[in-house]
């Protein structure tokens, strides 16, 4: 199984679902987990709870990613990993999403990702073979026509990340970039897009449920798996790379 031993990690939007099951998954796999959220309180008590250490940042702030760079390379010298888990997801189609709407996704999920890979990049390559994991979504392969701006973001973040990663492989920095791409996952999130849906939450879940062919939703611990993988040396080959955690709900017709 991978581990972590004597990594240090960076998880961005680690104070809740996905990023914070990313966080306990590193700590318990030996990583020093540094776990970043824009609520103060929040994050602490998520840090409590997975023995991580927390960081209060706002992911669209480019300045506060540039404090806690250094933050870290203060307490620790080195950063090995760094996960990009935050999200932004409301619904809305090209007609009734909001020109404000739409510029806060693309500010979450694609220009903060840019602020953190760029911020990081300095201290991940301290480390010689750093890793970048930057979380995406099945929406991007699979758009819906109510999932507008969600969608946008998600599929920018992708080619930006691919770009990062031939940019680092051509300089030889050793760092590498991947991205998972959840689909259904049962976290909050989920529960509270499915509140939206303009019919009954028992229906609504039950059309989520059957966009994926394994038949159920996924969970934030399996998620954390893919994330652990490239975050490994196990993955020390795979740069580029694309790993879809969604019930097969990608290949489905």
């Amino acid at each position: 199984m991978p581990e972590l031993n004597n990594k240090v990690a960076l998880v961005a939007g680690g104070s809740g679902g996905i990023g914070l099951a990313i966080a306990r998954k590193f700590v318990d796999k030996g990583a020093t987990v540094y776990l970043t959220g824009r609520n103060s309180e929040k994050t602490r008590a998520a840090a409590q709870d997975c023995s991580a250490r927390p960081i209060v940042l706002d992911v669209v702030d480019e300045a506060a990613w540039a404090a806690a760079m250094a933050d870290v390379e203060r307490q620790a010298g080195v950063l090995d990993i760094l996960v990009n888990a935050m999200g932004q997801c409301e619904a809305g189609s090209v007609e009734d999403t909001s020109t404000t709407d739409f510029r806060q996704h693309m500010a979450v999920n694609t220009e903060g990702v840019f602020f953190g890979c760029r911020a990081a990049l300095p201290l991940l390559g301290k480390s010689g073979k750093g890793s970048i994991v930057n979380i995406g979504s099945i929406i991007q392969a699979k758009p819906t026509g109510g999932m507008l701006a969600y969608a946008a973001s998600k599929a920018a973040m992708v080619a930006m990340s691919k770009s990062i990663a031939l940019h680092c492989a051509n300089i030889g920095s050793g760092i590498r970039v991947n991205i998972v791409h959840p689909g259904g996952i049962k976290t909050d999130m989920l529960d509270r897009f499915v509140r939206e849906m303009d019919m009954p939450e028992e229906d609504a879940y039950a059309l989520w449920r059957q966009t994926h062919p394994l038949g159920r939703f996924g969970t934030a611990e399996e998620v954390a798996e893919a994330a652990l993988y490239f975050a490994s040396d196990a993955s020390a080959f795979t740069t580029g790379a694309e790993l879809y955690v969604d019930g097969g709900a990608s290949i489905r017709p």
